[in-house]
């Protein structure tokens, strides 16, 4: 046993690492998700056995040689060190669903029952000012960008690591400055976080497995939502009040582009999932005073689609999200100026659907509190909308009936609910597969 340890360690040494990166379920033998030493003790107990033996463990055969060999030695060592994805990368484990909410003001990020939509105190963590939260299917992980410090913590909200994000102050004496962490997006493979950060005007890249950050990305003007393309090739970041939206090559992180759009946009970004098309808001036009949203294809840059939700420019589309079936659109809004002239008592808001392909309202559910960021269920039939009661002068989660179009009910207890995420529950039904057609 000795032996063959030493032999798996030299041969480990001189794969020089590649195996780390290798993203493997072959070799995880115990099913916990990492080819680690446990795996190695169970190969190292069936190797030499053939198919002629009983105690044959058919799974040690990774070369399906009819034996478990030197060959397959090699094989376990390439994997070792490696992380089993699932088989479904967007699959999610948690039944009932849960609801994250990054409270900023309340320093904590909650997590609901989605069942009951009640607090689960043993899953919130306390963390200072958090903004922006995303759960990996792969990674296991639940990262949360907070001002200043960038947090990935274990599902149930232990802490894994923390990564700051600040830069030396420009004052001796005085503690370091935050970067202004905003929003986050996944690669495809879960592999880098890309975080806007508006007091830094740029876009951080971390290595989530490597608890590192790899790249930062300069912008002229402080970033606000952002969204990557299916393939992970282009980085979409959008700018609040400003005309344009950042466009990052992934591979390379760097900016290589940029959209320019007719009028200012709100910040909030959207990508379909075939990555054809993106939406995002435009709340001013210059002689237009309507409020659109509209889409763009990213390899003309020319807007092919608009609806227009608003003729009065002082209404404001707050935040967007497309249904994880990708048929449907949906936006919060703002009918006034509300961020700027005082609350009135009995104002009106929306969450719409829309349907994506078509650009036209499918429903509107009306509330009397102004609508924020917003999360939905997995399979379409709930939306968790962070709502500001003008008359209570409080933050609170709203749970709207998105078949019924009607308001479930209410969730108190929060400061200021930044961001909303929903994850888990039955998946909601495929959606439409696209003829594919090749020329030869």
């Amino acid at each position: 046993m000795a032996r063959i340890v030493l032999v798996f360690f030299c041969v480990c040494f001189a794969l020089n690492g590649s195996a780390t990166a290798q993203e493997t379920s072959q070799a995880d033998f115990d099913g916990d998700g990492e080819v680690s030493f446990a795996d190695f003790i169970i190969f190292a107990s069936g190797f030499g056995k053939t198919g002629q033996d009983a105690d044959f463990d058919a799974r040690l055969d990774l070369n399906k040689s009819g034996a478990v060999d030197f060959q397959d030695f090699v094989l376990f060592a390439q994997q070792f060190g490696g992380s089993t994805p699932p088989e479904n990368g967007d699959e999610e484990p948690f039944d009932p669903p849960r609801i994250y909410v990054s409270d900023t003001l309340g320093n904590r990020v909650f997590v609901l029952d989605g069942e009951t939509n009640f607090f689960n105190p043993g899953l919130s963590a306390v963390i200072a000012q958090p903004r922006s939260v995303t759960y990996s299917s792969i990674n296991r992980r639940i990262y949360v960008v907070a001002a200043d410090t960038f947090h990935a913590l274990t599902e149930s909200s232990e802490t894994d690591y923390r990564l700051p994000l600040t830069d030396p102050s420009q004052t001796p004496g005085f503690p370091p400055t935050g970067r202004g962490g905003f929003r986050m997006v996944l690669s495809p493979d879960h592999r880098l976080a890309y975080i806007t950060e508006d007091a830094a005007h740029q876009v951080e890249a971390v290595h989530l497995k490597d608890a590192e950050s790899v790249a930062v990305i300069p912008l002229s003007y402080k970033p606000s939502g952002i969204a990557i393309s299916p393939g992970g090739d282009a980085v979409y970041v959008g700018h609040p009040q400003r005309p344009w939206i950042s466009v990052i090559n992934g591979p390379g992180q760097a900016l290589s582009d940029s959209i320019r759009l007719e009028g200012w946009g709100n910040g909030r970004l959207a990508v379909s999932p075939e990555g054809d098309r993106i939406y995002t808001s435009i709340n001013v036009g210059g002689t237009d005073p309507s409020v659109k949203i509209i889409s763009i294809s990213p390899e003309t840059k020319e807007v092919d689609g608009m609806l227009e939700v608003s003729a009065d420019s002082t209404t404001n589309v707050i935040d967007l999200q497309i249904s994880r079936d990708g048929l449907n659109l949906y936006a919060t809004v703002w009918p006034g100026p509300a961020p700027i002239e005082p609350l009135k008592e009995g104002a009106v808001s929306y969450l719409l659907t829309i349907d994506r392909l078509a650009l036209t309202t499918t429903s509107v559910i009306q509330t009397n509190w102004y609508q924020n960021n917003f999360g939905v269920s997995r399979d379409g039939k709930t939306a968790y909308v962070a709502v500001l009661d003008p008359a209570a002068g409080s933050y609170e989660l709203a749970v709207l009936d998105l078949v019924n179009e009607e308001v479930d009910g209410l969730v108190l207890g929060f400061f200021t609910p930044f961001d909303v995420k929903v994850y888990g529950g039955k998946a909601a039904l495929g959606r439409i597969q696209f003829p594919e057609i090749t020329v030869f």
